[in-house]
């Protein structure tokens, strides 16, 4: 006689597990549903924290206030110079015993000379503010791609959850179904009863699969986790406030439409600007270098009077205007400071211009791109739709006994697979929309 399996101790009909088998096609829907909507402000906050505790930003930070300090030293007269020299014996002199040398001496520079400096330091820190707008930038850049790669592992996490929660419900209904059919201890290879039990077992193996990459999954975050932690300079532990679902992407227009006003205000570019302005002005005062220095004082020299004769002679002090100016003679050592100038000046051109060129090849690639990931975010949701249809129609004949089971099994993977896909594009539309801002240097 044939031993009979015992799943439970209440028999279930043939109507009840299709019942169940039919609700499960309907869950299918539902299945990964996000509800609420993301506050802007959780990740303007994180920014405003970056943007406060980074350190690396601080260092920019301070090159720029220092560069501001350098303006201040520029742009202003030479000190003046005073020199004494005193006899320690009184030197005899026609005009008294002179006891002292004091001479006081300011020199000016060719005129323009101070206003070409500032101008250069202005320039130069110019240059070092673009720089501290680039890391700025780029670090807002950072911030956002971590946060947006720690929202999609949390989707994945979600989604790979739900999908474990889909199948779990089929595999009971797989037992029910095979329990219904009257399972045996070991039944007849390619009966319906046999099939019944490789569906089960084959489920439990899915399963297994999921729960390996759900920890796999729930590892990697933490990882992602403590690597947003450090771009803020806080805990690594920290816990990350996280969305449930994602705004709609809004990229103006001008972005994708203008190319040249988006990488013309790049912080890279500015900087190149403001250090080619920086050498004309250079070049421009290592000529003035090679003029003349002027330079005006006063000497004074104290005399006591002198006895000649039994009779005091002069004494009266000496107070003398002075004059000076420099003979830049040595014409081959200035020449050599403006060649070099020059030099460096169309060499920041070259460089100039070849950024330029790369942000135009980024902004490119980057409309390229985003306008694929429209495309794939339109695909991957007709493909789901397709998919959970057609889910539903093979859980129906399941139901019925008409189904095939692998098919169904395949077409759950392909939703599943779909879901990650479309959540990758969605988020990488994301980033596209921060990368074409980092390019406007926004």
């Amino acid at each position: 006689m044939e031993k009979r399996i015992k799943f439970s101790e209440r028999k279930v009909s043939d109507s009840s597990w299709q019942r169940l088998l039919k609700r499960f096609g309907s869950l299918v829907f539902l299945a990964c549903f996000v509800g609420q909507t993301l506050q802007a402000q959780t990740l303007e906050e994180y920014l405003q924290l970056a943007l406060e505790n980074n350190p690396e930003l601080k260092a920019y930070d301070r090159d720029y206030q220092a560069s501001l300090e350098t303006v201040s030293q520029s742009g202003v007269l030479p000190d003046p110079e005073f020199s004494a020299g005193v006899f320690p014996a009184p030197m005899d002199r026609l005009m008294g015993r002179q006891h002292a040398d004091l001479q006081l001496m300011q020199s000016f520079p060719w005129f323009g000379t101070l206003g070409t400096q500032k101008e250069v330091a202005n320039q130069q820190a110019l240059a070092t503010f673009q720089e501290f707008r680039g890391a700025r930038n780029q670090l807002i850049y950072r911030v956002k791609s971590a946060w947006y790669q720690l929202y999609r592992r949390q989707e994945e996490i979600r989604i790979t959850e739900a999908h474990a929660a889909i199948l779990n419900r089929l595999e009971r209904l797989a037992l029910v179904r095979y329990q219904s059919q009257g399972a045996t201890v070991d039944p007849a290879p390619g009966s319906g009863r046999s099939a019944g039990m490789s569906g089960v077992l084959r489920l439990k193996m899915e399963l297994n699969e999921l729960e390996t990459s759900l920890a796999n999954l729930k590892s990697t975050q933490q990882g992602l986790i403590e690597a947003f932690n450090q771009l803020l300079n806080r805990d690594p532990g920290e816990a990350v406030s996280l969305p449930d679902t994602l705004p709609t992407t809004n990229l103006p227009k001008e972005l994708t439409d203008n190319p040249e006003i988006l990488t013309g205000a790049h912080p890279r570019l500015k900087q190149l600007e403001a250090t080619e302005s920086a050498l004309q002005y250079q070049t421009e005062l290592q000529g003035l270098k090679g003029k003349p220095m002027m330079g005006a004082g006063i000497s004074y020299m104290p005399f006591s009077p002198r006895l000649e004769n039994g009779m005091p002679m002069g004494g009266r002090d000496m107070v003398m205007p002075m004059v000076k100016i420099s003979l830049p003679i040595y014409r081959k050592k200035y020449q050599a400071l403006q060649q070099e100038s020059k030099y460096r000046e169309e060499a920041i051109r070259q460089r100039k211009e070849n950024t330029g060129n790369e942000l135009l090849a980024q902004w490119s690639q980057t409309r390229s791109d985003w306008e694929n990931a429209e495309r794939s975010v339109a695909l991957y949701q007709e493909q789901i739709r397709l998919a959970n249809q057609t889910l539903e129609l093979l859980t129906n004949a399941y139901a019925n006994n008409e189904g095939d089971f692998e098919a169904l099994l395949e077409t759950q993977r392909k939703v599943l697979d779909y879901r990650f896909k479309l959540l990758a594009t969605i988020v990488d539309l994301h980033l596209l929309e921060a990368r074409f801002e980092n390019l406007a240097g926004s």
